[in-house]
């Protein structure tokens, strides 16, 4: 199912949900605090490459991503807030032809928008919920490399028009070897989830886990570099399983 049709339906058995419920709106409580996730990510069309890299490994399946969010409650059967995450994941090497060249890949995703969640209370001290969002994420990815370390003044003076003359075909400095590739994808994001909470946990915090599904996809002619866009490129498939636990201030 394509995610407008998806969007459109949620918001549809929502809105009926609560007219049928005709409950009160009493904007009474919120909460706010800190956000810990794990993704699941499928990052083969970026491992099928990084074997021409020397001795730099391959790219996880685990992202572990943090963020803030927060509620405020409708009734007692909705909240409707916000949040918003960010994690990566690292892979690096040493070259063995070039002494002191280190080289990076940085894979990246953040995303953010708007929650609505429906809250079932089926004993004391208990919530279960049911929720989603619907936002906006970027996926970034930096290919790093570096001679070594860069003093304060060499990173000016090789950056001159007379060091350039008298070192046109030096290839020893740093910033001759030095590189960076950075290039990111926007798209639309869905997140739906179900979870159970604790309120009013220690007095003051309300703590919770949440099971869900981030879904996502960024298209080949989406990659974007400073300046310009990136030809040839591939897709990415952000849809995959995540697991989030929040600590919030508030119930």
């Amino acid at each position: 199912m394509k995610p407008i049709k998806i969007i459109a339906l949620l918001g549809l058995v929502l809105v009926s949900t609560t007219y049928s419920q005709k409950l009160e709106v009493n904007f009474s409580k919120l909460a706010w605090g800190y956000n810990y996730a794990g993704l699941r990510v499928d990052p083969g069309i970026f491992n099928e490459k990084i074997p021409t890299m020397a001795n730099v490994d391959s790219l996880g399946s685990w992202m572990n991503l943090n963020g803030i969010g927060g509620w405020i409650s409708v009734n007692d059967r909705w909240r409707v807030g916000a949040i918003g995450m960010f994690g990566n994941i690292l892979a690096s090497g040493q070259s063995d032809e070039i002494d002191n060249l280190f080289r990076q890949v940085d894979l990246n995703i953040k995303f953010a928008g708007p929650t609505l969640e429906s809250i079932f209370r089926p004993f004391k001290g208990v919530e279960f919920t049911i929720g989603g969002m619907v936002g906006f994420g970027d996926v970034g990815l930096q290919l790093y490399q570096k001679d070594g370390n860069l003093t304060w003044d060499a990173m000016w003076e090789e950056y001159t028009d007379e060091y350039e003359a008298e070192n046109a075909v030096d290839t020893t400095s740093y910033i001759a070897k030095a590189r960076l590739i950075d290039m990111h994808a926007k798209t639309l994001v869905i997140y739906p989830w179900v979870g159970f909470r604790i309120p009013d946990f220690l007095g003051v915090l309300t703590i919770g886990v949440e099971a869900g599904g981030l879904i996502g996809t960024v298209s080949e002619e989406n990659w974007r570099i400073p300046f310009g866009k990136v030809a040839n490129a591939k897709s990415f498939d952000l849809t995959n399983p995540i697991v989030r636990m929040t600590v919030y201030f508030g119930n």
